[in-house]
């Protein structure tokens, strides 16, 4: 009888174990789905143009579907200060992206960005290999990095708006990304930019841990800028005591930026990739538009 009542509080200590894989099967593999084909698209696009088929064309700096354009807003912001004018089609090209930063957040982040997709990748790979705490990890609010992230995009427009220095065009990772993808099909060619990635991937790998993303990324920066009290958020149930001990403190160890959600002065920095929420085992995370805290 022991044995068997010793049975069952075994499978009650692993039963969090189990939701947490479950769990993991709902959001993770579909945001895998979306920032594979967002990367796909960029590399089908070339291709199809040259095939003659131009119903959707453009880089993650500007792209048309038919009729329809799109611009990386903080580009376009860059272009007006640097031109002193403001021209009307291009401010109307940054109204979608624009809307969706203010209604989801910088999902553009976690669920579309080729570098993000890319270093995501590169650190599990990483993990894998060689696990790591680093202590560079935590995004505390007024560490130096913090001030150095917020600095770059003032300093991004400034330049723009003195000396009209495109400086975002220069370091805009997922620009970069699929402009050269497009040089490599059109022109059977790629630029010098793509070192600027390599020099991402090695500074993320051998020192700071998605460093890219939580230091200097200005339109990350833009799209955190961008957020209301209505913005879509993951918040956690405060009125929810997580059982550590069961779950390990799942959530925390399955965010690449090293975000506690339990403590909401750290989720300036989240990118809604929804990791935490797959990785609760407690039901404790959830997407909320309107904000309790």
């Amino acid at each position: 009888m022991f044995r068997i009542a010793n049975d069952a509080v075994v499978q009650e200590m692993n039963a969090p174990v189990v939701r947490t894989f479950a769990r993991r099967r709902r959001l993770t593999p579909l945001r895998r789905i979306v920032q594979g084909a967002t990367l796909l698209l960029f590399i089908a696009i070339p291709f199809l143009n040259l095939s003659g088929i131009n119903f959707v064309t453009g880089t993650l700096y500007s792209m048309a579907i038919g009729s329809l354009t799109m611009s990386d807003p903080l580009v376009v912001v860059q272009h007006v200060l640097a031109a002193k004018e403001l021209f009307v089609p291009l401010l109307l090209s940054a109204i979608i992206p624009v809307l969706l930063a203010l209604a989801l957040g910088p999902v553009f982040c976690g669920w579309m960005c080729p570098q993000g997709f890319i270093s995501e990748m590169v650190e599990a790979v990483r993990q894998r290999m060689k696990p790591r705490a680093n202590s560079r990890d935590a995004p505390r609010k007024g560490a130096l990095w913090v001030k150095m992230k917020w600095l770059i995009l003032i300093v991004g427009l400034v330049g723009a708006g003195l000396f009209s220095l495109p400086l975002f065009n220069y370091i805009s990772a997922p620009g970069i990304i699929t402009m050269q993808i497009a040089n490599a099909v059109f022109l059977g060619s790629v630029g010098p930019e793509l070192v600027l990635i390599a020099a991402i991937l090695g500074f993320e790998i051998l020192w700071f841990r998605r460093g890219w993303c939580k230091v200097v990324c200005p339109i990350g920066s833009a799209l955190i800028a961008m957020k209301t009290p209505a913005t879509l958020r993951i918040e956690h149930d405060q009125g929810h005591r997580c059982n550590t001990n069961a779950c390990g403190v799942a959530c925390v160890t399955s965010c690449q930026l090293a975000i506690d959600p339990r403590i909401s002065k750290q989720m300036w920095l989240c990118t809604n990739c929804a990791a935490c929420i797959d990785a609760c085992p407690d039901d404790a995370l959830g997407w909320r538009f309107l904000s309790k805290v």
